[in-house]
């Protein structure tokens, strides 16, 4: 009996699954958010808006600053189509000009602030929107942040502290359906 075929298949089907089921880097665990609640903003041109946010802020918790920028320019993009967003679209633009980490994450604590009220007072449709906040960003004065899900994953730190925080507030449809 011949046990090298036998062997091969082991060998290759081991290399696939644990290749497939390893960890996750902090880029992929950080990106992760969007994806995992079924969040539907009524108003497209906010959830547009709330999209570009969310990616921005997943680049500054994957410690992606070329990605942040690239980002923040889109974010910009979409905050220019709303009437009364010209300051938050200066901020973003701020963002989006810079490849400095620490530039954008101080700035990221004002863009977040009018965004946070923003979505506050749009119509949600379906879905839980997560007001995050870390209190040792921002040298100790704290950072709030949006998520797409509970899970931590902290923009003001990335992948040095990148579960630093907690959930202070979750943004649930106004009307549910019953």
């Amino acid at each position: 009996m011949n046990i090298k075929p036998l062997f091969l298949v082991l060998l290759v089907t081991g290399m696939f699954v644990s290749c497939s089921n390893g960890a996750k880097t902090a880029s992929e665990t950080a990106m992760a958010d969007s994806t995992d609640n079924n969040i539907r903003i009524v108003n497209d041109t906010v959830s547009a808006v709330y999209d570009n946010y969310i990616t921005l802020k997943d680049a500054l918790a994957s410690s992606d600053s070329v990605g942040a920028a690239t980002a923040a320019a889109k974010l910009t993009a979409s905050l220019k189509k709303i009437h009364g967003c010209e300051n938050t679209a200066l901020i973003s633009d701020k963002i989006g000009r810079t490849n400095t980490l620490a530039e954008q994450r101080a700035d990221f604590t004002n863009l977040s602030s009018d965004i946070i009220a923003m979505i506050k007072f749009t119509n949600l449709a379906t879905g839980k929107i997560f007001v995050q906040y870390c209190p040792m960003a921002n040298e100790g004065n704290g950072g709030y942040w949006l998520a797409s899900n509970k899970s931590i994953k902290n923009p003001y730190f990335g992948v040095k502290m990148l579960e630093c925080g907690e959930v202070k507030e979750e943004i649930v449809p106004k009307n549910p359906k019953l």
